[in-house]
């Protein structure tokens, strides 16, 4: 195959599209398996959990460990309904943005994304058995609130449920935003003015998806926590509490790798367009001729990518507001 074959090739709206999603797809499975291969025992930390809260159990008063888990359960069901409705906004916007794409893009995409649900289903089915790092983020609220007497069986099967839809829509949520937000680099044949509204596009979608991965967290931090509300005067609940912080910040710092993956290399695409459509070497006034300059020029939408890194890095903070 000679190279215009290849340039060819690589121009095909199908292969660019996913060569554009890989950086996003691969930090994101990279902060998964190393996740999965490094961080602790958690069935352990488990139960230490379990006989601390059966300590606190029998040394403090019904009513007090009722009003705190009450006041913990509360701060999660909120969590979850923003949870659930900001996303059911982010895929309203990404609807709106693949209806964009030409046909052939959307049957790419749709390709690409059962492909990818296949393989995450199995991923998380794998793991599920395993009991592993990644499932106890589950199971280890999950396992304490079935054993504590303060939850029915009936509220313990509610929020099973619940969250096996949030795994599910999380699931979806993070490949379709990566891969309909790549739709954004074919512009063949375009004006400066759509070049432009590509980019303003993309802008709005990191707001947007910052937002959904900033509400991730909060709910990741108050599920993780609502335990820890009843087992609070125990030193070691203290530690425990710490790493579970830790925990929220690691995957914050992914989250903003994730979004970087996805953001820089389409904005210096859609700018070394917009800049060869302008006939100047400024963007707009400013311009940028390299990857660092795009990057001093778009701090304010930097901020929006690394949003959750900051997030996760202040929940400690966040932590205190809600006790």
């Amino acid at each position: 195959m000679n190279l215009s074959r290849v340039d060819v090739f690589l121009c095909r709206a199908e292969i660019k599209l996913l060569i554009f999603a890989l950086p996003a797809l691969v930090a994101s499975l990279a902060g998964k398996l190393i996740f999965e291969w490094l961080a602790n025992d958690f069935p352990g930390l488990n139960q230490l959990l379990l006989d601390n809260l059966s300590a606190a159990e029998m040394g403090l008063q019904p009513t007090y460990l009722f009003l705190v888990e009450g006041k913990a359960r509360l701060y999660w069901m909120a969590s979850v309904l923003a949870y659930i409705f900001v996303n059911i906004g982010f895929l309203i916007f990404l609807w709106k943005l693949f209806r964009q794409a030409s046909s052939r893009e959307r049957l790419y995409i749709l390709g690409y994304l059962v492909v990818l649900a296949l393989l995450d289903v199995a991923y998380f089915s794998s793991i599920n058995e395993q009991q592993s790092p990644i499932s106890y983020i589950f199971y280890f609220t999950f396992d304490v609130l079935s054993a504590t007497a303060h939850i029915g069986s009936v509220q313990t099967e509610i929020i099973f449920y619940v969250l096996n839809f949030m795994n599910v829509l999380a699931v979806f949520i993070v490949p379709t935003g990566i891969l309909v937000g790549c739709t954004l680099v074919n512009t063949q044949n375009e004006t400066l003015t759509v070049t432009r509204r590509r980019l303003h596009t993309l802008n709005e979608l990191m707001q947007i998806a910052s937002i959904v991965m900033i509400v991730g967290l909060i709910h990741m931090q108050l599920w993780l926590s609502w335990p820890l509300y009843m087992v609070s005067g125990f030193e070691e609940m203290n530690q425990l509490k710490a790493l579970l912080m830790a925990i929220i910040q690691y995957w914050g710092i992914c989250y903003s790798i994730t979004m970087a993956a996805l953001y820089l290399p389409i904005a210096y695409h859609l700018h070394t367009i917009e800049r060869k459509q302008n006939g100047q070497q400024t963007i707009e006034d400013g311009g940028v001729t390299s990857p660092a300059q795009l990057v001093l020029s778009k701090l304010p939408q930097l901020t929006s990518v690394l949003a959750p890194m900051i997030i996760g890095s202040v929940s400690p903070a966040l932590s205190e507001i809600f006790a």
